[in-house]
Formats: C-alpha cells, structure tokens, sequence
C-alpha cells in the first residue's frame, strides 16, 4: 500500500478504502506524529498519493484530522493528491491550515 521515496515523502498506491483504513491510519500516523520514534519524518510531512486510483471519505477523514493537528508551519503537504479528495477535504473542511496541496 505505501512505499518510503527517496525525497522524504511516503508514496501511497491503489484504493483507500473501509478495507483498509486501519493501514492507512497507520501510515499517516507515522508521516505526522513528530513526538513518536517510528514517525517517519520531522517537520513537513509528504504524502505522495499520485498512484491511488480512489480514497473514500473516510480515507479523507483520516486526513483531514492529522492536518488539523498541525500549524500552517508544520503542514502535510499531500503531493499530487485525485482531484476528488481536493473536492471532499475542501466541501467537508474547508481551509486547513495544517493542509498544502503539490501537483
């Protein structure tokens, strides 16, 4: 399901789905939580998510929540992100300021 690329972001592939939510929480909580020694990065945190083919608003959730517990100086930065989870964060959330998008 995810991949470590050599820049630092974690790479994501297929579906998030009901299926496996329990392992994408698993991977966006190593990306964001600083404060555990498993995290995967400090700082910034970088998703890559250009190899999922569909997130639900679940997968959304989880996302959403992890950017809320950030600061515009310490954001998620989700890089080439479906277009449709940019609709669904934006719709269900708004303006995050924990949240960047990258193309």
């Amino acid at each position: 399901m995810w991949t470590e690329t050599r820049r630092g972001a974690v790479a994501v592939h297929g579906e998030i789905d009901i299926a496996n939510h329990h392992l994408f929480a698993m991977v966006v909580e190593a990306v964001t939580n600083p404060s555990d020694r498993r995290a995967i990065s400090r700082g910034e945190a970088h998703l890559d998510l250009a190899d999922v083919d569909f997130i639900d608003t679940g997968g959304a959730r989880l996302l959403a929540a992890a950017a809320a517990n950030r600061g515009a100086d310490n954001q998620l930065v989700v890089r080439r992100p479906p277009a449709m989870l940019v609709k669904i964060l934006q719709l269900g959330w708004g303006q995050l300021p924990g949240l960047r998008y990258e193309e």
